[in-house]
């Protein structure tokens, strides 16, 4: 399971992915890569950022991340053109495949 967690950084705002494990009954957060700083300067197309995501279980997926005001916003990836996840009240945005 993966999940996506913005955090303040010195410089600005953050998003991450950590990935949850499950063991004795418990689960455990592992951050798989460095935050991205993610600026919002209302720039159209929206810039991107991607990282690569290895899981404990070692899947491997990934991650476009970014901020955008349109909330209609659509990022080409590896894959073709998608649809992310958007927040509607800070504007950021994610996209796992």
């Amino acid at each position: 399971m993966l999940t996506v967690h913005k955090m303040t950084l010195p410089d600005g705002t953050g998003l991450g992915v950590a990935s949850l494990a499950k063991a004795d009954g418990q689960f455990a957060w592992y951050r798989t890569n460095n935050p991205v700083h993610i600026q919002n300067n209302n720039q159209e197309p929206a810039p991107v950022a991607k990282t690569v995501v290895t899981t404990r279980s070692n899947k491997i997926f990934t991650a476009y991340l970014g901020a955008t005001s349109n909330p209609n916003q659509t990022i080409a990836t590896d894959k073709g053109v998608a649809t992310p996840m958007i927040d509607q009240e800070s504007g950021l945005f994610y996209y796992l495949e």
